[in-house]
């Protein structure tokens, strides 16, 4: 005998047992949605299994062809169940094998569990669970049958053919097919709707396909069209995942071809510089989202074009005067269509501006009391009037006017420059102002006395600044290349005293190093040590 027998053997007498059941019990409310012996019939009654063109292999070691148990391990490998290390005999005995190794069996049906009967040699396969309902697909050894039969069934609760216990190798979960929602166009969200999953507590992830391939990177609800997804279709993959059961992918349909995105201009273009004949002019192009990648440029004076004027920067020439100058910048994106956008208007071009060769210079001493003087710098053409503007700190001086200023203490610790306006007919007034401005200081003065005996000299410094009380600082002191002495200035004094000095006359160099605002000064004092 083969050595499957005895489970054909009894598979087979527990489904005549159910056939004569069936013959000898009135109507229920089950039905049968599909019946036959052919693998035509296979096809028909299960399409997506493949099981009909694969029925006469033999799968976990069960017999080929029409036979519950085969049915049933092929279904379980189809979904990803590993074959068990160990036996699992004849349909009557696969659920105590299976439980005995750790398979849940419960009177909870799943899909893609499988149903048996306390006492009966035969097994069935769970296809769908409904509400109040089973599907389910069996393959019947022949017998009642001759040649076989295979069968999908409708069974309620009660019904002979509902299922006493359910055996949990690893169930399959039940999920709708996503779809999605947005705009298919570059720059836009698209979002991934996966349905009702069940049971509760699936796991949900997502990848998304570009004309069905992989998306790297992309694998949240969420998927904003990319340059990459022009002119192709996009879908998305939800996968449903739960411990103890088989994970299952939905994909979606595709979109239509995903169209080019549009730019948007948050701020307008403007443009930098003055409306000056000659005068250099810069385009902005202002702010765009998403960023443009390149742009292009095109000039305008009174709304017109400038034929030659398709640069980020243009000089306007003389014909152009009293013209309002705009620009119309063109953003281009990969993925976006192009958009153009234009700048305001400027104020009416002016006369052109006289060219500064040179620019203005302060000379002079930077002390209060002292005066500056300014020169006008180099000009072309030369201009016919020059004027002047004092500054400190970079405001103006009231009144101070001419090419030239006393300092006064007001000044002390400010900057000082001065602007040198030009002005000549056919021209735009114009001005410069003079580079590296000085910072001014008060003039200090260093006063020494001196009183020697005994081999030792004392001096008394006094140190003074017009306006500045109490005065503070350093003295250095020194005798030739040695320094002596660094004393601390108080109040406008400092005093040191010098022993053991070699007889003779010393010149002793006293030196205020002055501060931020005073300027250093230096006294020498000739002493004789007798």
């Amino acid at each position: 005998m083969h050595r499957f027998g005895v489970w054909l053997t009894t598979c087979f007498a527990a489904m005549a047992l159910l056939a004569t059941g069936l013959a000898a019990s009135p109507a229920s409310a089950e039905s049968v949605l599909c019946m036959g012996v052919s693998k035509a019939a296979v096809q028909k009654c299960d399409p997506a299994s493949g099981y009909a063109a694969n029925m006469s292999k033999s799968y976990w070691s069960m017999y080929g062809g029409h036979n519950c148990t085969n049915y049933a391990a092929y279904r379980l490998t189809k979904n990803g169940v590993a074959r068990p290390s160990y036996n699992l005999g004849g349909a009557k005995t696969w659920a105590e094998r299976a439980k005995a190794h750790g398979v849940p069996v419960t009177k909870t049906p799943a899909r893609g569990s499988i149903g048996v009967w306390d006492g009966k040699n035969h097994l069935v396969y769970v296809e769908e669970v409904g509400n109040g309902y089973l599907i389910t697909k069996e393959d019947n050894y022949p017998g009642y049958w001759s040649k076989g039969m295979f069968r999908t069934l409708k069974v309620y609760p009660g019904d002979r053919n509902y299922p006493q216990r359910f055996i949990h190798f690893e169930d399959l979960l039940s999920g709708a097919v996503p779809t999605v929602s947005g705009s298919p166009q570059v720059g836009q969200s698209l979002r991934a709707k996966a349905g009702v999953w069940s049971p509760g507590g699936v796991g949900l992830s997502y990848q998304w396909l570009r004309n069905g391939a992989k998306i790297a990177g992309a694998t949240s609800s969420a998927y904003v069209a990319s340059a990459a997804d022009l002119n192709r279709s996009l879908s998305v993959k939800t996968t449903g995942r739960k411990k103890g059961y088989n994970s299952l992918t939905k994909t979606s349909a595709k979109t239509v071809p995903v169209a080019a995105g549009t730019l948007s201009v948050p701020a307008a273009p403007t443009i930098a510089g003055e409306p000056v004949v000659g005068a250099k002019l810069s385009a902005q192009p202002g702010s765009w989202a998403p960023q443009a990648e390149a742009f292009t440029f095109q000039w305008l004076a009174d709304g017109k074009t400038v034929n030659t004027a398709t640069g980020p920067t243009y000089v306007p020439t003389k014909e152009l005067a009293k013209k309002s100058m705009s620009v119309r910048v063109t953003g281009k994106r990969n993925g976006y269509r192009s958009r153009t956008a234009t700048s305001a208007r400027s104020t009416p071009l002016a006369p052109p501006w006289i060219l500064n060769r040179e620019r203005p210079r302060v000379s002079g001493t930077p002390l209060v009391g002292s005066k500056l003087k300014v020169t006008a710098g180099s000009w072309s053409p030369k201009p016919a009037i020059y004027a002047y503007q004092w500054m400190r700190n970079g405001k103006k001086i009231s009144g101070a006017n001419g090419s030239s200023y006393v300092l006064t203490t007001a000044d002390r610790g400010a900057v000082m420059s001065a602007r040198v306006y030009v002005k000549k007919s056919g021209y735009t007034t114009r001005y410069r102002t003079s580079t590296k401005p000085p910072v001014i200081k008060t003039p200090a003065k260093v006063a020494v006395s001196a009183k020697a005996g005994n081999g030792s000299a004392a001096l008394t410094i006094k140190v003074s600044a017009p306006g500045i009380k109490p005065l503070s600082g350093y003295v250095t002191v020194t005798e030739g290349t040695k320094t002596l002495k660094k004393v601390k200035v108080t109040g406008g004094a400092a005093a040191v005293k010098f022993t053991k000095q070699k007889l003779g006359v010393h010149t002793y160099v006293v030196t205020y190093r002055g501060t931020s605002t005073i300027a250093p000064h230096t006294y020498k004092k000739k002493v004789r040590v007798e």
